[in-house]
């Protein structure tokens, strides 16, 4: 550590005279090091022990002390809190390194410079650069407008790392980025990764679902450029086709994409075979194969503290080449279960549209059945569509027409013993 430097810059700072540069440099030199941490606090405190003096000598004699004329502590915090502050704001300001803003966001959605720097939850409207955003939850949405105006929407649990040095890198880790894409130069086209494939991307608009060791591209317009990473086996995707690349070397074929029927239904006899939010159980002693509610992250409240619920995922289609069934104005999702503690129960549906991009969020209430249970404790429900309620109502007001991304049943904070052994989505049978 140089002393001679930290002590400039505690100098600058007393003055009030620091530059968002050097507050950046105070704030990395006082959280790196506990002897600038020292130097620091006991700077801080002679501060605010001097403010005191100055401030008591003009304060009526029965005026009650300010907190921080009883307690110099308080200004050596709120100094540190300014110092992180101005480097918080030189990170997110630098002209240098911005690259998107956050065009629209709903849920709790947060970026770091990708070297184990603090998260900081995005807002709406502010400055992005290089580094990781993440998205908590399958209810999370976030659009970004890059300095091209192209734009950039993650739904979902999704981790994207991303930066541009003149071309635009994205790695999608996983799960979903849509993107409109503006003319791109065509020595550098736009470069979009995941863990089974590279697309290059010169101005088109597509969706890819990533996983571990799968991808789906879907081309809304334009014609976009894939490689599969375990073979380097090259296809072009033209508008309306979608395709499916993973570690498996069989031949890349893009196919046109086809609606998802308006009918779905299974029986939880073995496990699902897309990863998603359950437990599953085998049947025994008379008791049917199910799928037994885990918990989950939903959010963050406004103190950072984490919203957990207790869900099941009927099914999962997050990475596939079309919807899991196609909604109209007479469906409703009809599943049985049984509880170990009587609560409400909520029917989340992610939803897309025809070309693979978010098209709202909606959840339907299901309260406390009022019907019996059988013998072994099991109901139905059966939730109609028409009672759904979106989350961003001023922009997706009807899901008819959509197709259903992820569908699940869940209680909120509770942890009820929720056990699902058949699910239907589909046209009502009264």
């Amino acid at each position: 550590m140089n002393k001679q430097r930290l002590q400039i810059l505690i100098e600058a700072w007393r003055d009030d005279c620091l530059t968002l540069e050097q507050a950046a440099e105070l704030s990395w030199l006082v959280r790196e090091a506990e002897d600038a941490r020292r130097i620091f606090r006991a700077e801080a405190q002679l501060h605010g022990l001097l403010h005191c003096v100055v401030m008591n000598s003009q304060a009526l004699p029965t005026e009650r002390p300010r907190a921080w004329e009883r307690r110099p502590w308080l200004t050596a915090v709120a100094a540190a809190a300014m110092v992180a502050a101005l480097a918080l704001m030189w990170y997110r300001n630098s002209g240098e390194s911005t690259i998107a803003t956050v065009n629209e966001i709903h849920g709790s959605v947060e970026w770091n410079n990708g070297r184990g720097s603090t998260p900081i939850a995005l807002q709406n409207g502010e400055n992005v650069f290089a580094g990781t955003i993440v998205l908590e939850s399958d209810e999370a949405f976030v659009q970004l407008k890059l300095n091209d105006g192209t734009l950039v929407s993650l739904t979902g649990s999704t981790e994207l790392n991303f930066s541009d040095d003149g071309r635009k890198r994205l790695l999608l880790r996983s799960g979903t980025l849509s993107a409109e894409v503006k003319p791109q130069r065509k020595d550098r086209p736009m470069l979009v990764r995941t863990s089974a494939a590279e697309v290059e991307v010169l101005g088109t608009q597509f969706t890819m679902d990533a996983e571990s060791t799968t991808t789906a591209l879907s081309v809304k317009s334009g014609c976009v450029s894939l490689k599969r990473l375990i073979d380097g086996e090259f296809v072009k995707v033209n508008a309306k086709q979608s395709v499916f690349a993973s570690f498996d070397t069989g031949k890349l074929e893009p196919a046109e994409r086809a609606a998802p029927p308006l009918q779905w239904a299974t029986k939880y006899e073995t496990p699902p075979s897309t990863p998603g939010t359950y437990a599953w159980l085998p049947a025994n002693d008379g008791v049917p194969a199910r799928l037994q509610a885990i918990p989950f992250v939903a959010g963050r409240r406004k103190d950072d503290s984490l919203i957990i619920h207790y869900g099941v995922n009927l099914h999962s289609r997050m990475n596939s080449q079309q919807g899991l069934v196609t909604l109209d104005a007479k469906t409703v999702v009809r599943f049985r279960y049984r509880l170990k503690r009587e609560t409400r129960l909520v029917c989340f549906l992610c939803c897309k549209n025809a070309s693979g991009q978010y098209a709202g969020n909606y959840a339907i209430r299901w309260p406390v059945s009022n019907t019996p249970p059988d013998a072994g404790g099991w109901r139905w429900a059966e939730l109609p569509l028409s009672s759904a309620l979106a989350f961003e109502p001023e922009k997706d007001s009807n899901p008819v027409g959509t197709q259903v991304k992820l569908a699940r049943i869940h209680s909120n904070e509770v942890d009820a013993g929720l056990e699902i052994s058949e699910a239907e989505i589909g046209t009502s049978k009264q």
